[in-house]
């Protein structure tokens, strides 16, 4: 019989063993695996909550009352369950009050499923245990109420009791509402401040438990304020441990304070170094605060706090419990994160935009001002004219006839002369009655002194004008914010088609990395993301060539970022072109200095600046515009300003100097990337483009700045060769080249002339073809193509 009983039966062995090969092969293994992961997590949660339920149950801060177990409960979301059990356990240990709170606890959970019942089943409005925060508060209101008017009744009515009664009827409410922010709030502040909170009732609730000695209170507290110094900065540190340590021991939370600061700023050198750093903080803080006696009250806890910190930090617990499990980081902060930063970037831009058009308005404003500062009020010519009379007046012998008897028409005249001053500009007798022209004989006399000090009025406005000043200024400002946008776009601006074709490339290098990505319109960058640096087998020079073979254009050697946890390698375009620079001058014979300027400039775009100015006429005068000229541009245009807007507000500045004050501006500049160069000429003498035995010139017909309310520079663009030679030259030497023509005589047989010999030779040959006694300056800018491999390091 038993032989029989055992025909067709797997041993159990192998029937575990099918089982798991059945799973495997239907893909269930692994989903298994997450979902025990995700369940095990979820129960330890639970578990975990259940413990703070069953801690802030057990705490009374005042008059017998127990507010923070009521109202924790209410606050808890989908765990409320783990909160019952918590609930649960401490009526255990609750001696007399055991019934009280475990029919409390029974209360409130029957109380949550029927308003889930009745509320939330019939709409949908919410699911079980995820109420509004207002049925949660009335909940706890309830419970508090019936809680403390129980205690009340039963131990005789005492005053003890009733001021026990209503400090936990209004604090349960409170707490709850406080509380349930930490589960439900969307809001960053709003969730902070609860985590805080509870974590400040948590560290109170603590104070009654101690082990050999040690305060788990002021270890909690020194562990808190560790952790969020650590890891939201030394200040928020400092202040979740200074509140932690007010529930624990307000003797010593500012020493708790303190170290959690110190470890938030040595946060750099290392867990090891922070938390001994702080630790030793306070344990001397404490000796301070408590006297010897804290070596044995304070300091082990203190110590005991820096050993668990240390371990934890490590590990990335810490980090773990704070942000969540891996799979709900990528599910929630990952898209979060990406949102949040195209939601910055729209709003700068936004605001950028908003900016500019507000400072652009500004500008209108501030020139309609100004134009109506300049032209004097009726009211004020009225008074000039008043003045003028009575000051010419004062003397004269017909006095009392026209301002005592005649008084009337007197005042008449000095209205008609004053309207006729606004509405022509200027006073005339022949504007005046017959009557006063045969009887004023200091008429001629008294038209003159109105005439002038009109005109004085309006000098005076015009060189006070400040107004239009700001106007110019508010509307450069407005060019500079859009400018800016513009340029921050270009630099972010993807290139897909470039990034894919550098992925093929890394994947045949066998190049370690997640991800490569190409970015940038003139000045491209490329970052390589998520790199393994032990894995990189490649020198610098190789992965720069075979990214240079893709791209088509020279790059820079590649940079390692170490990040907290990730490696990037970045490389960026690399010049392509050198610019040389030679220059010659003189100085008007019988001055002291050469009012032209030339000199060379770079930005960090890798644009080369050559600039050229002539002060209008020579000497101290003309060597001062024309340097105001080139620091000007070169502050301009080495922050990365456009050619177009830094001369116009150069054109501005100069006007505003209420004096004649006017200079040419030659501008050249090279871009040494792509080999690209374009002239900007504002009155300057003609350039030359040295290329072979060829020779061109560039010339336009603009006025130099600071003449005209608008600048109207021409700008003349052309692409480089290599072994280009640009001559630049002030009309001292340009006007006799122009009137002789002895340039292309002088240049014959000097292709292969150093610059600065060139230059000495082009200087020579004006002051021996002109008479004229002029400032004279020559520049040569000779462009190469840039050669060779860079050595490998």
């Amino acid at each position: 019989m038993e032989e029989n009983k055992s025909v067709g039966r797997r041993p159990a062995g192998a029937r575990a063993r099918a089982f798991r090969r059945w799973l495997a092969a239907n893909g269930m293994d692994k989903r298994a695996g997450e979902l025990l992961k995700e369940k095990g997590g979820e129960l330890a949660v639970g578990l975990g909550l259940g413990a703070v339920t069953f801690l802030f149950a057990r705490s009374s801060p005042a008059f017998g009352a127990y507010p923070f177990g009521t109202a924790f409960f209410c606050a808890l979301g989908e765990s409320a369950p783990f909160g019952f059990l918590g609930l649960l356990t401490a009526s255990l240990f609750a001696g007399s009050s055991a019934l009280q709170l475990f029919l409390i606890a029974c209360g409130l959970l029957l109380s949550r499923l029927l308003i889930f019942r009745r509320f939330g089943e019939e709409g949908k409005r919410f699911s079980l245990f995820c109420e509004p925060v207002g049925f949660k508060v009335s909940c706890a209101l309830g419970a508090a109420f019936l809680a403390s008017l129980y205690r009340y009744a039963f131990s005789g009515f005492l005053m003890y009791d009733l001021f026990g009664m209503l400090f936990e009827t209004g604090l349960s409410p409170l707490l709850t509402y406080l509380f349930s922010a930490a589960f439900v709030s969307e809001k960053r502040i709003g969730k902070e401040r609860a985590v805080m909170l509870l974590l400040v009732a948590f560290t109170f609730a603590l104070r009654s438990f101690s082990l050999f000695g040690f305060s788990f209170a002021c270890l909690f507290a020194m562990l808190t304020g560790m952790v969020f110094a650590v890891r939201e900065g030394e200040l928020k540190g400092g202040l979740y441990a200074l509140l932690c340590g007010l529930a624990a021991n307000p003797l010593y939370s500012p020493v708790l304070a303190l170290a959690a600061a110190v470890c938030g700023l040595l946060r750099r050198m290392g867990s090891a170094v922070s938390a001994t750093l702080s630790c030793l903080a306070a344990v001397f803080g404490g000796l301070y605060v408590g006297g010897i006696d804290s070596l044995t009250a304070f300091a082990p806890d203190m110590l005991c706090a820096a050993i668990l910190y240390l371990p934890l930090a490590q590990s990335g617990v810490i980090d773990r419990l704070l942000q969540g499990s891996a799979k709900e980081r990528a599910r929630r902060e990952t898209p979060l994160s990406v949102l949040v930063g195209r939601s910055e970037k729209r709003s700068a831009r936004e605001k950028t935009e908003a900016l500019s058009r507000s400072v652009s308005e500004l500008a209108d404003i501030f020139s309609n001002l100004a134009q109506k500062a300049k032209k004097p009020t009726l009211s004020d010519i009225y008074g000039i004219c008043e003045s003028e009379f009575d000051r010419t007046c004062r003397s004269c012998g017909m006095q009392s006839l026209c301002w005592e008897k005649d008084q009337s028409r007197t005042y008449e005249l000095v209205r008609s002369m004053a309207e006729s001053l606004e509405q022509k500009g200027f006073a005339d007798d022949r504007d005046l009655p017959d009557y006063i022209r045969t009887r004023c004989l200091n008429l001629p006399r008294l038209v003159e002194n109105v005439n002038e000090a009109m005109a004085a009025m309006l000098e005076n406005r015009l060189k006070g004008n400040g107004a239009e000043v700001a106007a110019m200024d508010y509307r450069a400002m407005a060019r500079l914010l859009l400018e800016s946008l513009s340029d921050t776009k270009e630099e972010t601006l993807p290139d897909r088609e470039l990034s894919e074709k550098l992925t093929v490339k890394m994947r045949e290098i066998a190049l370690p990395a997640k991800s490569v990505h190409a970015f940038g319109g003139r000045k491209k960058q490329i970052v390589a993301g998520d790199v393994e640096l032990s894995r990189v087998t490649q020198s610098v020079g190789s992965i720069r060539r075979a990214f240079e073979q893709v791209c088509g254009f020279p790059l820079t050697d590649p940079t390692f970022d170490l990040g907290q946890e990730t490696v990037s390698m970045t490389l960026s375009a690399a010049r392509r072109f050198e610019a040389e620079f030679a220059m010659a001058g003189g100085k008007k014979q019988g001055e002291s200095l050469n009012g032209d300027l030339l000199c060379r400039f770079e930005n960090r775009e890798d644009y080369a600046y050559f600039l050229l100015s002539d002060g209008m006429g020579s000497g101290r005068e003309a060597a001062m515009t024309s340097r105001i000229c080139g620091v000007f541009l070169e502050k301009m245009l080495s922050a990365g300003n456009g050619k177009a807007l830094s001369l116009d507000m150069l054109n501005d500045f100069l006007r505003a100097r209420g004096e004649e004050c006017s200079a040419t501006v030659d501008l050249l500049e090279i871009d040494l990337l792509q080999g690209k160069a374009s002239f900007v000429k504002s009155g300057s003498a003609c350039s030359y483009v040295i290329r072979g035995d060829k020779l061109f010139r560039i010339a336009s017909r603009s006025m130099p700045v600071g003449i005209a309310k608008e600048s109207n520079a021409e700008e003349i663009a052309f692409e480089l060769c290599d072994g280009d030679r640009i001559l630049l030259m002030s009309d001292g030497v340009s006007t006799p080249c122009e009137e002789n023509g002895w340039l292309g005589t002088a240049l014959s047989g000097k292709g292969e002339e150093d610059a600065e010999s060139l230059c000495e030779t082009l200087l020579s040959y004006a002051r021996e073809k002109t008479d004229r006694g002029d400032d004279m300056t020559v520049g040569i800018v000779t462009v190469r193509e840039k050669r060779g491999e860079k050595k490998e390091e």
